[in-house]
């Protein structure tokens, strides 16, 4: 998927230059992508009227001959506008925008989303503990998440969390 999201970052009509570093910016890109997906995933919310523009310029630049890398921008920029706004009700347009691109991201926000009930069980126990300013438990179980591959987001709306790979 990195080398996916890399194609998509040049125009089809121009040469692809391959470097490890080109892949590795890809991979760090498209991890960003997944991981915006997943915290979209947990909060939700309503569509709000300012995603009808960047839908309309992302179909604008796939009419104007294949422009994936300006329609990737307007996924980027969509994305930066949702966290400025702190507004994520985004995803029926980015799951829009992935059925051109590709990318998979609606599968990979429901696996990072998903985990067992023990896995919850010791999220919610960690806010409580977070709630009573238990820190030491806090910590400890954030550690033995991260080491099942949990990473936690701490929000003023609560614990994100999602799995990483």
């Amino acid at each position: 998927m990195a080398y996916r999201y890399a194609c998509l970052m040049a125009h089809y009509r121009t040469k692809l230059k391959f470097t490890w570093e080109s892949m590795d910016a890809a991979a760090s890109g498209y991890d960003g992508l997944r991981d915006f997906a997943a915290r979209a995933a947990q909060i939700g919310g309503r569509q709000q009227p300012w995603v009808d523009d960047h839908r309309k310029r992302f179909r604008k630049a796939i009419e104007d001959d294949l422009n994936m890398p300006q329609a990737m921008a307007v996924v980027a920029e969509m994305i930066r506008e949702a966290d400025r706004r702190r507004e994520y009700g985004v995803l029926d347009a980015l799951y829009d925008f992935d059925r051109v691109l590709g990318l998979d991201l609606k599968r990979s926000a429901e696996k990072a989303t998903t985990v067992d009930s023990d896995v919850e069980a010791l999220i919610r126990e960690r806010e409580r503990a977070r709630a009573e300013k238990n820190w030491d438990l806090a910590d400890k179980i954030r550690k033995q998440l991260a080491e099942q591959g949990i990473v936690l987001e701490d929000t003023p709306s609560g614990t994100l969390w999602r799995k990483v790979e």
